[in-house]
């Protein structure tokens, strides 16, 4: 409960949101088309995560974590190869990155809240939750600190690798550890953990 809004800061997000035109204008993007593309990734931001809404009782939890975290990787390796081999001015570039917003919108973003006050025991969700809910918020503000120097220091493509790396520790704790908690109840996934 925890590490889900850990990865979700880990992930990359905020270096899109909050460096996004940046991150494009520095790849050759001319300024306005570098906030067109903010835009962009602003609009998928908010479908899928609509779409998580919708399907998140339909399709489950670790599904829609499962697909989530595995193109969130996919598409930030691809971000980072296109910056590597200097393919930045081209469509694709902002097509891998609202592919990873795509992902991380209906899956690691707005799941991570629903998901992590199922799974802590009723005698310490509270607390847990505002604990969880710490976590995220330090490591946003550590990342958001931290990608700059990152983007200068090591470059576009390593610093989406980075991400891209969080993006796979993600999918493989979600994939190991993250019991599917649609359609049960929190005695049902309490006894799971007890259980286990």
């Amino acid at each position: 409960g925890i590490l889900l809004p850990l990865f979700s800061q880990l992930s990359g997000i905020n270096a899109i949101i909050y460096y996004g035109p940046t991150i494009l204008n520095d790849a050759g993007i001319a300024l306005s088309n570098s906030f067109l593309g903010q835009i962009i990734f602003g609009v998928a931001n908010l479908l899928f995560t609509f779409i998580a809404i919708w399907k998140v009782d339909d399709w489950g939890r670790r599904p829609l974590y499962i697909v989530g975290t595995l193109g969130a990787t996919v598409s930030l390796v691809v971000t980072g190869i296109f910056f590597y081999l200097g393919m930045t001015t081209s469509v694709f570039l902002i097509i891998s990155m609202t592919l990873f917003l795509a992902c991380f919108a209906f899956s690691i973003g707005p799941l991570k809240f629903v998901v992590a006050s199922e799974i802590f025991p009723t005698n310490i969700r509270g607390k847990a939750m505002g604990v969880s809910i710490m976590v995220m918020w330090v490591a946003d503000t550590i990342m958001g600190q931290l990608t700059p120097v990152l983007l200068r220091e090591a470059g576009s493509a390593v610093t989406f690798w980075v991400f891209g790396f969080f993006c796979l520790i993600a999918f493989i704790t979600v994939y190991k550890l993250l019991p599917e908690t649609k359609g049960k109840s929190l005695e049902e996934i309490e006894k799971f953990w007890i259980d286990k």
